[in-house]
């Protein structure tokens, strides 16, 4: 190879190193960025598995029902829910 073609060869290469880095940066920074404005992302799955065991833990069916159509939707400002039922479960209102 003559000098030429090793120069460009490694100039393309230490080009297209230089754009992955910074790639590679920005993302870092946006996602400090992110974290710094809204916080730590939220765990979803423990919510999910607190929420499922207040709910679980309502031993009338009746005030769950109520609960769930009535005073959430109410403190969302939501005009309407629907409560869904498992097959063959009697409703609870």
């Amino acid at each position: 190879m003559t000098s030429n073609a090793v120069l460009l060869l490694s100039g393309l290469l230490l080009g297209w190193l230089t754009l992955a880095v910074c790639v590679w940066l920005a993302v870092k920074i946006r996602r400090e960025l992110r974290r710094r404005r809204y916080g730590e992302p939220a765990d979803h799955e423990e919510l999910l598995v607190r929420y499922g065991r207040l709910m679980a833990g309502a031993l009338e069916e009746q005030a769950l029902g109520r609960l769930l159509t009535v005073e959430i939707p109410r403190e969302f400002g939501t005009t309407r829910a629907v409560l869904l039922l498992p097959e063959g479960a009697p409703p609870p209102i």
